[in-house]
């Protein structure tokens, strides 16, 4: 996954999502194939993705050098807001 090659390689990562359960079963998971990782690099925050003053508050709270959004779908969804790419542009993070 993204998230366990970002902290593979040193990186401090931010998830966001609605429900810290699915996180926490992801970060089980993680853990059960990479058994080493630094999970202390590894947050959670509630975000809701489409609203981007929710995101923004989440990138207000700690320094971002980038905004990596991997839920989806995106296809066929132009007509609802993308507050993960509205927030990290109005913040100038990549």
């Amino acid at each position: 996954s993204v998230v366990t090659q970002l902290l593979k390689h040193g990186a401090k990562v931010t998830v966001g999502g609605t429900r810290s359960a699915s996180f926490e079963d992801s970060k089980n998971r993680w853990l059960d194939l990479f058994p080493s990782l630094d999970m202390a690099r590894l947050d959670f925050s509630n975000v809701d993705r489409e609203l981007a003053e929710s995101v923004a508050s989440v990138l207000s709270n700690d320094k971002f050098d980038l905004v990596v959004h991997t839920a989806g779908p995106f296809q066929g969804k132009v007509s609802t807001p993308n507050g993960v790419i509205a927030a990290a542009v109005a913040k100038g993070i990549p």
